[in-house]
Parts: structure tokens; sequence; C-alpha cells
């Protein structure tokens, strides 16, 4: 049974995928989807497809932070082809993990010590998977008060704190604890050591890039909501973009197709918003992603290909 899923992992994700699709679409109003997709402001949507060039411009620092571990350098032009087609490849996987692993494959046969790469990858989603739970949990003891949509035990200001404190340390201390981790695999120490030094000068500038990066998700969500007549307050907009992420990081769906239009749905049906504008905000954020990095790939290509 276990590698019945592992070998059709993908395909069941897919399936998965388009059974919540289905599942969705059934639920709408055709003549009211089409209706609210004609009304989309194009002067909002177009500002929140260009908050993907920050995106990808922090993808690629981070990279390079990864990469300078490494005697290999790898061209500008050539490392954002090659996070563009990760991009693309990533696509059927979970969308907050697939680009890195894809990435992974594709940029490991550039360094000498494919070990270190692999956990400084590791790291790396580690780190952003715990900023996006940090925001989140932020967000809602800042803002309890205002957010009537989750159980009660959420909004005891307690609980709140001392999970917000715990999210603190282990982010802090993530670099020691993954050495713990490691230990008890006995590796050798040599590559401890190199593993630690290097986890230790990137981990401020990951998190740092990460807090960015949300910064800029935030801008690309709150103008897309514009677009599509959404208006909501700053702090429900950011406690439903981390239950997003949060969401797609779950590895049952591909590319978080779904799952994305669910969440949205869901919010905007208990926020007394049309639940097709859900599924409309899904699409678009998919669309947008694959077209920018599609046509991204294509103009890196030809100057790859030139020079």
């Amino acid at each position: 049974m276990i590698d019945f899923f592992n070998k059709n992992s993908k395909k069941i994700k897919l399936c998965f995928s388009l059974i919540l699709i289905i599942y969705l679409y059934n639920k709408v109003n055709l003549q009211n989807f089409i209706f609210y997709l004609s009304e989309i402001d194009i002067f909002f949507l177009f500002f929140s497809s260009l908050m993907l060039i920050p995106d990808t411009l922090f993808l690629y620092i981070k990279q390079k932070k990864i990469l300078s571990n490494f005697n290999k350098q790898i061209f500008p032009i050539k490392l954002l082809h090659i996070l563009n087609l990760s991009r693309l490849y990533s696509m059927p996987l979970p969308s907050a993990l697939g680009t890195q692993l894809i990435s992974f494959i594709q940029l490991s046969k550039y360094v000498s010590n494919k070990w270190l790469y692999f956990f400084l990858s590791l790291f790396e989603r580690i780190n952003f998977v715990l900023v996006i739970i940090l925001i989140s949990l932020l967000t809602i003891l800042i803002y309890k008060d205002q957010i009537n949509i989750f159980p009660n035990f959420l909004n005891q200001y307690y609980f709140l704190l001392y999970l917000l404190i715990f999210i603190i340390f282990t982010l802090l201390l993530l670099p020691h604890k993954i050495i713990n981790i490691l230990y008890a695999f006995k590796i050798k120490k040599k590559k401890l050591n190199d593993l630690n030094i290097s986890i230790k000068k990137i981990n401020f500038n990951f998190t740092t890039i990460s807090f960015l990066w949300y910064l800029f998700y935030f801008l690309r969500i709150y103008l897309l909501f514009l677009s599509t007549d959404i208006h909501l307050n700053y702090s429900t907009i950011l406690l439903i973009i981390s239950t997003n992420l949060l969401i797609q990081c779950i590895p049952i769906s591909a590319g978080g197709l779904g799952l994305r239009e669910l969440t949205f749905s869901y919010f905007f049906s208990i926020l007394n918003y049309p639940f097709e504008k859900g599924i409309i905000v899904g699409n678009i954020l998919f669309l947008q992603l694959l077209i920018f990095s599609f046509f991204i790939f294509i103009i890196f290509s030809f100057f790859y290909k030139k020079k």
C-alpha cells in the first residue's frame, strides 16, 4: 500500500486537486462567476502581478546565500533561468515546498557537497514555514478581538502567548536543533561542523528575507482583493494569507490547486462575500505565478543561450 502511494503520489495529488476543483465549481453559480470575473479591476490586477518581481528576487537571494557556501559560481542569468524553470516543474508539487525541491535537483549538480546543500535547502524551508506560523500567531494575538471565526481556545491570550514564545525560541534555536537531530543519525563530526557554521551564517538572513517576502506577498493579495472588490481590514487579510500558506504546505494537492480556492472561498463565505470570488482569487493566484514564471523563463532562456 505504501509503495503504491509512493509510486503514484503525483497522480493522487492531481486527482485530489481535480476532485476539489470539481466540487468547488459544482457549488458555483456560473452566471455570478462570469459577472464577477468581468468586473475585475485590471489596474489593481496588473500591480498585484508585479509583486512577483520581488518574489523572484527574494528566491534568487536565498539561493545565492546557500550557494555562497560552495566554491562554484553560477551566473545570475543562469540561476534565474533555473529558478523559474523549477517553478514551472514544481507546479504539481505542494506550492510552499515544491520550488525548493526542484531547485535542489536542478542545482545540486553544480555543488561539490550535495549533503550540505540538501540540509541548507531543508533548513530554508523550515525557517520559512516557522516565519509564516509566527506571523499568523502574532496576527491572532494582536487582533484577537476582531477575529471571531476560530474556536474559542485560539482566542485565549495566554495560549497564544505561550505558543508565540515557543515558535520564537524554535526559530532562534533551529540551527542547534537540526544539529542535534543529525547527531542521532551519527553523521560525521566534520560534516556537522560545516553545516553548523553555514546555518549560523545564513539563519538571520533567511529569517529577514522571509519576513520581506511575506510583506510583498501581502501586497500582492491585498491588490488582488481590491481588483475583485474585496475590502477587508489588514488583520483579517493577514490571517487569511497565513492560513492559506500553511494549508498549501500540506502535501496532498498539485501546486496547492483546490486547497487555495477552498481556503479563500471558506473565508469569503464567513465574511459575507460571494463564494465565487474566493475561487476567482485562488485561480488568479495560480495563473499569475504560472504565466509570470513562463514569461521570465522564456526571457532568460533567450539571454542565457545568447550568452
